[in-house]
Parts: structure tokens; sequence; C-alpha cells
């Protein structure tokens, strides 16, 4: 999902096992449901290495990635997954993807996908991800589970403050201005976080009705809850269905990684 000229080679410099933390409760999550996963496919795999992980935990036999990067590409393919090159906000890939693959997935996964998929403005960038989120629900077979994770932001300003600080700063600078160790910089790739709220509407109204929510690796600054993680599973909603828009999900707290 990333490619500036210094995001791309620390990409591909990290190891295979870099970010499964993240996902290791996701394989449990969809056990202890009883949910169905003998197909998955990962719409911005990235590197291929949670996808493989995934596949490898839940045995899963049908497995495809989706992703843009030709780099990322080879990296994912190089695990022995089948990737399809596309791009996330191509119209007509759900089409794409059912000419190749006829039968629909018991299980998508958006991970850490969302916040990159940024527009000229928040509500631009809302549309984006509202577009996605349309096009993972109809890759799902009946039954099926859209798996979505993201960091969140409790602090408005900090959300936002960092989507505009990196597009002003990506007008004058191609590649990443690092500030410290790890992900911290500013310039592209431009990105724009949500919190839970934000993104719990955007989930149901593209579609979809969340059924579980897990939220873990609480991060404080100056004593205040500033960021996190949060796993959604996710279902098409019913269309007959005469609910109101409030989400009726069980909410979990997993451990904070320390």
């Amino acid at each position: 999902m990333v490619a500036d000229v210094l995001t791309q080679p620390r990409t591909e410099s990290l190891p295979e096992t870099w970010s499964l933390w993240r996902y290791r409760h996701v394989a449990g999550l969809l056990r202890r449901g009883g949910r169905p996963s003998d197909s998955l496919i990962d719409l911005g795999c990235g590197a291929g290495n949670v996808t493989r992980f995934l596949a490898d935990e839940l045995g899963i036999s049908r497995v495809v990635g989706v992703e843009e990067d030709p780099v990322q590409i080879r990296e994912a393919r190089r695990l022995g997954l089948e990737v399809r090159a596309a791009s996330l906000l191509d119209e007509s890939l759900p089409e794409r993807i059912a000419e190749r693959f006829p039968e629909r997935f018991q299980v998508a996964l958006l991970g850490d996908v969302l916040h990159h998929l940024t527009g000229r403005t928040i509500e631009d960038s809302f549309r984006r991800v509202r577009r996605v989120l349309a096009a993972a629900a109809a890759l799902l077979e009946k039954g099926g589970t859209l798996i979505v994770a993201e960091p969140v932001y409790r602090c408005r300003w900090l959300r936002d403050g960092t989507y505009h600080l990196k597009r002003t700063v990506s007008r004058w600078r191609r590649g990443r201005l690092e500030l410290g160790p790890r992900w911290l910089n500013v310039g592209p790739p431009v990105v724009r976080f949500f919190d839970r709220r934000e993104l719990l509407a955007l989930i149901e109204g593209s579609g979809l009705r969340v059924e579980a929510v897990v939220e873990s690796d609480h991060q404080r600054l100056a004593g205040v809850f500033a960021r996190g993680r949060i796993t959604l599973l996710a279902q098409p909603a019913r269309s007959t269905s005469s609910e109101s828009g409030r989400s009726t999900a069980t909410a979990t707290r997993s451990p904070e990684r320390r």
C-alpha cells in the first residue's frame, strides 16, 4: 500500500514475523465464533506475511492477495501466495476478482489498509474507505466475515493534525521525513487515522453489520489514552433487516502489549 522511496526499502528489510503480533488473536476470534474460514482474500496484502500466517494458522487452502505495489507483490509471491495486481480503488475490482475466482470468499481481510486511502480532503478519504468496504463485502459469500484491523486515535487534533501536516509536507518532499525511531515521520505516505466511532460508522454505512470488536495495545500520551488498535469482525447486513443503525457488536479488550 505504500510506494514512497524511503518507506519501501524499510518495508523490504522487515522480517517475515513483522506485525504478526497484531493479528495473532484474529485466528482465535474466527475459531471461537465457529465462522467458516476455508477461503481468504487479503485486500492490500503487502508483502504477504500476515496473509501467509493466517492461512497457515487456520488451515485455509484457497488464499488470494490483492496488491498494487510490484515490489510487495514479488515478496508475497515468494511466500507462495497467489496475488492479483490491482488497485483497491478500482471500481471494477469485485468484477475483476470474480472473473478469475468465480466462488466468493468466506473471509476478507483489510489489515492496516483503510488509513492509507487518503484523498484531497478528509471527506474524500471517507468516500474512498466506503468504496473499498463495499467492494470487500461484495467479495464475501453469504455468511462470510470481513476482518478490519486499524490503529485508532482518540484525540481529534492528533488525527486531523497528522493528516494535514503530512499532506502539507508531501507537497514539497517526495519521501518520508524521519522524526525518530520506527515509523515516526511526516510527509508521504499521507494517512488519515480514525477513532472508534468513525470506524464503526464507516463500516456500518457500507452495508455491513459489525459483530465483534476487540481493542488492544493502548498507548498513553501525557497520561491520556492517545492511540490503540481495533479489530472488527463484520458481515454483510441483511437487506430485510429492520434494525436501527445502532451496533449490537460484542466488545472485548485484549491485554495491552508491553
